[in-house]
């Protein structure tokens, strides 16, 4: 039988005043009515211009659902509905986050505990790793996904984590913990074996308790255990789940009233610095948008994410099935949290005019931006900007239009002369046409803004390489 969530104990809310906290900062200030007309229309526009035939968008604020819609058509054709089931592909990993949060809050986990006092039999090099290095992808231990044993586990419906731990314990660690950030879902194994050794309930048993089970969410399930696929979770918490628009609604309005975790205590464990690395933690991606803090996770290529503003007690999801995307889910999501959440009246982003551009001249699309970014107040939002011109870029570079490509990437680098990545992509654009010398320098200049870059480095010697023995590319 499912416990139900029991109510914060008043040491809690002592604990939270101690800390800054106060219970009326969890009230979301009034910001202005935003029409959802407005919106779905806007998000309309944007599927038509990145050829997506259909959605499902949520949108809760407080307890109040604002959004939960189907928009468009399945593959099938059938109508996109508020209970379509949507794949959450590595988004399960925010769902995931809001479990730990729940079983901290809760005493239930010690994210500081190292691994060598909750595992018997945990390797030497293992033994000081603390449990929170495993959901933030910096403990070193070496991936599990990319190995032939693993082919054999997901082939298994009766292997689990256990069987994961066996295969990876005698290998040494990739790195040593804490020095780098590689992802990977090796700790998300090892952290639900330990969970269901020290509290004796399976991944999926845990979630029905701390999130889906207080928000009645009955249609967000692991799919494969679901449907009798596998019968032992396998790294459940990393991926696989599923779920629809109005089940996200009702865990965003759980998540509101504090039956899964408090959003003050959830935004604060995620924002902790020794928990942080890059911007990750703790199974969710963070963003703090015009001083506000957001957290949640993205997967399946930019077919699903899941957003939270835990201190404006707002929530987005936006799920597709469709793979060439090119991140609508995400750029709808960011629309939404910046209308709902922060208050601001939405802008079509560039993205959706830039695309629907994406087989003209590169004159064209340089003329449309420059004239479009230089308006007093633009019509546009340019959040996505340096996103969408290096896509285009390379949408030239694959088509073999290799000075529309330069002419792309060119603008990008104007438009955005401190970012490494676009410094990069013109001297990939460069080196395809054979100018050396262009491609060098260009590399040379990403490397200046970013020297932790393996790629440009790896291409500034190949260059060198190919000067002294005078060859092209």
């Amino acid at each position: 039988m499912r416990h139900p969530r029991r109510a914060c104990p008043l040491l809690f809310f002592l604990i939270l005043i101690l800390s800054g906290y106060r219970v009326a900062a969890q009230t979301p200030a009034p910001l202005p009515d935003i029409p959802l007309p407005d919106i779905k229309e806007q998000i309309e526009t944007m599927m038509k211009a990145y050829a997506v035939e259909g959605l499902a968008v949520v949108v809760v604020r407080d307890q109040e659902t604002l959004l939960s819609s189907g928009l468009g058509v399945q593959a099938d054709g059938t109508p996109y509905t508020s209970d379509t089931p949507n794949g959450a592909y590595s988004a399960t990993k925010a769902l995931s986050s809001f479990v730990y949060a729940s079983l901290v809050e809760e005493g239930l986990l010690d994210l500081d505990a190292p691994i060598g006092q909750l595992l018997d039999d945990a390797p030497a090099a293992w033994a000081d790793i603390p449990f929170w290095r495993l959901l933030n992808h910096t403990s070193g231990i070496t991936m599990i996904v990319n190995r032939p044993e693993f082919e054999h586990l997901e082939a298994d419906p009766t292997t689990g984590n256990a069987e994961i731990y066996r295969i990876l314990r005698p290998h040494p660690l990739d790195y040593a913990p804490g020095k780098a950030s590689r992802y990977r879902q090796s700790g998300y194994a090892v952290a639900e074996m330990i969970l269901e050794q020290q509290l004796g309930q399976t991944w999926p048993a845990l979630v029905e308790d701390h999130l889906t089970g207080p928000a009645g969410a009955t249609a967000t399930v692991h799919a494969q255990l679901a449907s009798g696929a596998r019968t032992t979770p396998l790294i459940a918490s990393a991926g696989g789940y599923q779920t629809t628009a109005d089940d996200m609604a009702a865990l965003f309005r759980a998540l509101n009233a504090g039956q899964v975790v408090a959003p003050a205590f959830l935004e604060d464990l995620l924002y902790r610095d020794a928990y942080t690395v890059n911007g990750y933690s703790l199974g969710s991606i963070l963003d703090v948008i015009d001083g506000v803090r957001t957290l949640g996770h993205q997967g399946g290529g930019a077919r699903a994410t899941v957003r939270y503003v835990p201190s404006r007690r707002v929530g987005v999801a936006v799920f597709t099935h469709e793979t060439a995307n090119y991140g609508l889910a995400l750029h709808v999501a960011d629309l939404l949290v910046r209308a709902f959440a922060l208050g601001q009246q939405p802008k079509l982003p560039i993205s959706a005019p830039l695309l629907e551009m994406r087989t003209a001249p590169a004159s064209d699309i340089v003329a449309f931006y420059e004239a479009a970014s230089a308006q007093p107040d633009p019509a546009y939002d340019f959040t996505q900007a340096e996103w969408i011109l290096n896509q285009l870029g390379y949408l030239a570079l694959s088509d073999g239009r290799i000075d529309d490509a330069i002419t792309v990437f060119s603008l990008n680098v104007r438009a955005h002369p401190g970012s490494a990545n676009v410094h990069d992509s013109l001297g990939e654009a460069y080196f395809e046409q054979g100018d050396l010398d262009r491609a060098h320098s260009s590399y040379r200049r990403a490397l200046e803004l970013d020297p932790s870059s393996v790629h440009a480095q790896t291409m500034i010697e190949r260059i060198n390489k190919q000067r002294q023995e005078g060859g092209g590319p």
